[in-house]
């Protein structure tokens, strides 16, 4: 019986790049620092795409173009959809990661990221449906308990008026929870990176 050899390839670890570009057998630096170029033009937004089969290096060239904008100065984002995609809204996912990245920036006051937060918690509840729905799809989850969750039952009970007089109280609360949710978003996700590097260990050792 033969035996098999199972191949060993060690894996780029695209989460800790310390030099952008190392390993770039494939010169995959020059369409960056063309893109670097291109971006550091433009006037307004612009949207650009990457197109590219499966396994051709999407994700080492958008990893690594990213350590190298790091290293000019620019503030990014890195936002995997895949890997968020266990969180259904992508406005929250978002708004999180733009505080994390102006929570980095020595150069960006506090009070700027505080306003930032407020204005995506009043756009974020703006763009929810009505409060009655909000409270029927959501099941609560956003309202604490005590008086606010008996304004909240009082309102299924008794009907529109009642919606009314408690919609002020428990829009201001729901606003306050989806910048608590804002602002826990980091932990959250770094909680989750621990669970899936002791999982890697575990799975290592076993």
């Amino acid at each position: 019986m033969t035996e098999q050899n199972q191949l060993n390839w060690q894996r780029t670890n695209l989460d800790n790049i310390e030099q952008a570009w190392e390993g770039d057998l494939w010169h995959r630096k020059r369409l960056g620092v063309q893109l670097t170029n291109y971006v550091d033009r433009l006037n307004c937004g612009a949207v650009l795409a990457l197109d590219a089969r499966w396994g051709e290096g999407k994700t080492w060239f958008v990893r690594h173009w990213k350590k190298h904008l790091e290293d000019e100065n620019h503030n990014v984002i890195y936002l995997d959809a895949f890997a968020n995609d266990y969180l259904e809204d992508p406005f929250l996912v978002i708004s999180s990661e733009i505080t994390s990245c102006l929570s980095k920036d020595d150069d960006v006051d506090q009070s700027h990221i505080n306003t930032f937060k407020e204005k995506a918690a009043a756009a974020y509840q703006a763009l929810l449906p009505s409060l009655p729905k909000v409270l029927l799809t959501l099941g609560l989850n956003l309202i604490s308990g005590g008086v606010l969750g008996t304004l909240a039952q009082q309102a299924y009970e008794t009907g529109e008026k009642v919606i009314e007089s408690a919609s002020d109280e428990i829009g201001e609360k729901i606003k306050e929870s989806i910048e608590a949710k804002i602002e826990s978003h980091e932990a959250d996700k770094n909680t989750l990176l621990a669970f899936k590097q002791e999982l890697a260990q575990l799975a290592d050792k076993l």
